[in-house]
């Protein structure tokens, strides 16, 4: 049952930010085909790096679940532009979950693959953002995750931080899982609710400043 649940909220997370990121390159007029590569690079980039990095095969690609929902998500969001403006606290939910998984399972496959700590925690954020990063550069923007947004790899980092305590601990892989993505999750809605942001590192104002 709790695979089955975690299951059905991979797949709402992929596809609220395959759907976010079509309506996020609306500004950049891309074609059909330019936008359901948008859509898949954004739901699939992170995972793709993550597993480059640890040298195994591509994972996300071969689910055919996966692919199918982030067709029909982005499908959804050239179609329904409307209707899924309406409905963005609830894409924001799902994307915050999102992260929260997607950092969970990246720093999961990374400790079966027999990585460090530190690598652990690396790619449980790369997993969860480098996704958005693939997406801003495609669009020809700064990645959001690096400008002064409410906290993502923050929240990712957090989370993790709090996962790889509870391993050190000596809780079970599936409690450690859960934990990463509950605290993922919750800090980036607290971030988003209350506009929590790290300070930026220059004040553009500032005309003592290059």
């Amino acid at each position: 049952m709790q695979d089955e649940l975690l299951r059905g909220l991979n797949i709402a997370s992929v596809a609220a930010i395959a759907a976010g990121a079509v309506v996020a390159s609306r500004h950049r007029r891309p074609d059909i085909i330019g936008a359901y590569i948008i859509a898949a690079a954004t739901a699939l980039g992170g995972g793709v790096i993550r597993d480059a990095i640890l040298g195994i095969p591509a994972q996300g690609p071969r689910d055919p679940i996966v692919l199918l929902t982030i067709f029909i998500a982005a499908t959804a969001a050239m179609l329904l532009p409307r209707a899924l403006a309406r409905w963005t606290t609830v894409v924001d939910v799902l994307d915050a979950i999102g992260i929260g998984l997607f950092n969970a399972a990246g720093m999961a496959i990374a400790w079966a693959e027999g990585a460090h700590p530190a690598l652990v925690l690396l790619l449980g954020s790369v997993t969860a953002a480098g996704g958005g990063v693939i997406r801003d550069v495609l669009l020809g923007r700064m990645p959001t995750v690096m400008q002064q947004s409410t906290l993502f790899i923050t929240a990712c980092l957090i989370g993790g931080g709090c996962g790889l305590a509870a391993r050190a601990a000596g809780l079970g892989m599936d409690l450690v899982g859960i934990l990463t993505v509950v605290i993922t999750t919750g800090v980036r809605l607290l971030a988003m609710r209350f506009g929590w942001t790290l300070a930026a590192l220059w004040d553009p104002e500032d005309p003592a400043q290059p």
